[in-house]
């Protein structure tokens, strides 16, 4: 009994280590995954997107598996489910998710046994049922992946916009494709329109009506739509979110684009702004307006080099830094007015004034200095947050 007791406390101890070392995990999991076993095909763009996502669900998944033990086994979380779905529907191939998934799997057992390590040296600790929990939960999670992947794969495979789909992903990647096989034309003005949620479709259907515009819309077999309205004349995407005043968004749209390069340019546009438009932020993103970050999101090594800078030294605290966060968010949003920023919070002026004074003590620099940088640490932050919470099981359209 006290033996058990004692297994339980260690086990925890070890969990409690490797959330502590989460985002170090996290980042150490997609290097191995981009430099061992990497995928660069445009078509697998939507795949390449939840990496991200699906890596910081494993890790949760097998820290959980270390707390509770083999006796109660975690769910396989849906994000999970999600990405083996997109593997069925982006053309790749199940075994390149299982190399993908036993690299990941590597890197996460070796900081298990770095954390188990002292235990069995100091306190007789045994990783056999440790690691037998962990090849438990780790088989759960491949038997899955299988299952989802054959069952997405083959309602996929039976969609009547299959077809359709694989052409233009094609023409997206310059591969030649018989433009006569396209209901569209594709020598005039183009807007790309992206959502990851398929009753948008409507919406975007209506816009063609209403505008008097061409329409090429794609379901493409990852739960999104793709969408491209053509005319001969030059229409903006301001007169395009006008007539999606009301819609099942979040929609990102790209710039107009003329001619074959255009079509592509717009979206390529269009997809770079809905990671925006996936995170706290209208229900309609237009790329003009949200180009800076929507590159940075692109760039993971900006974006954690901009958290560890600029965000990582202010989680201090019983709240992990989340009331400084929140006073700097508000304050820079209030243009920098100490007045305003109390008022928004609801504290006085010289409780805003001593947290900006701990925020720069623990930046070790005036917030002057660093304003545009933590400003896009702040924003890069919540929209990365925002895409893990709202990352959902997606299934291919029948």
């Amino acid at each position: 009994m006290a033996r058990g007791r004692r297994n339980k406390e260690i086990r925890s101890h070890i969990a409690t280590n490797l959330r502590a070392r989460r985002g170090e995990i996290e980042r150490a999991v997609v290097t191995r995954l981009e430099n061992a076993v990497a995928i660069s095909s445009a078509a697998n763009a939507d795949y390449l997107e939840g990496v991200r996502a699906a890596v910081a669900a494993a890790i949760d998944y097998g820290i959980a598996s270390i707390e509770q033990g083999e006796d109660q086994p975690s769910p396989v979380p849906p994000v999970l489910v999600s990405q083996a779905r997109l593997a069925a529907c982006s053309g790749v191939s199940l075994d390149m998710v299982l190399r993908r998934c036993f690299a990941g799997y590597a890197v996460f057992e070796d900081c298990v046994l770095q954390e188990a390590e002292p235990a069995v040296a100091s306190q007789g600790f045994s990783l056999q049922g440790l690691l037998r929990s962990q090849t438990s939960q780790f088989h759960r999670l491949l038997a899955t992946f299988c299952d989802e992947y054959y069952s997405e794969q083959e309602r996929w495979l039976r969609s009547s916009d299959r077809h359709r789909a694989v052409r233009v992903q094609k023409l997206l990647a310059g591969e030649f494709v018989d433009l006569s096989s396209l209901p569209y034309d594709f020598d005039c003005w183009h807007l790309a329109a992206v959502s990851k949620d398929d009753r948008a479709a409507e919406d975007l259907k209506k816009v063609a009506t209403d505008l008097d515009m061409r329409l090429l819309l794609v379901r493409n077999g990852t739960g999104a739509v793709w969408a491209w309205w053509g005319s001969r004349d030059r229409r903006e995407a301001a007169e395009v979110r006008g007539a999606l005043a009301s819609t099942n968004g979040p929609i990102a749209l790209g710039e107009p684009g003329r001619g074959l390069s255009g079509w592509r340019t717009s979206h390529q546009e269009a997809r770079a702004s809905l990671r925006v438009a996936l995170g706290h932020g209208p229900p309609i993103v237009r790329y003009a307006e949200v180009a800076v970050v929507a590159s940075m999101l692109k760039d993971e090594l900006l974006v954690d080099s901009l958290h560890r800078l600029f965000l990582h030294p202010l989680s201090t605290g019983r709240d992990g830094g989340k009331g400084l966060r929140e006073t700097l968010r508000v304050y820079l949003a209030a243009n920098w007015n100490v007045s305003s920023a109390a008022a928004a919070l609801g504290v006085s002026r010289t409780t805003v004034t001593n947290r900006l004074r701990t925020i720069e003590e623990l930046l070790d620099r005036p917030l002057s200095s660093c304003g545009l940088e933590l400003e896009a640490a702040l924003r890069l932050d919540q929209l990365r947050e925002s895409e893990v919470s709202k990352y959902a099981p997606v299934r291919c359209a029948d």
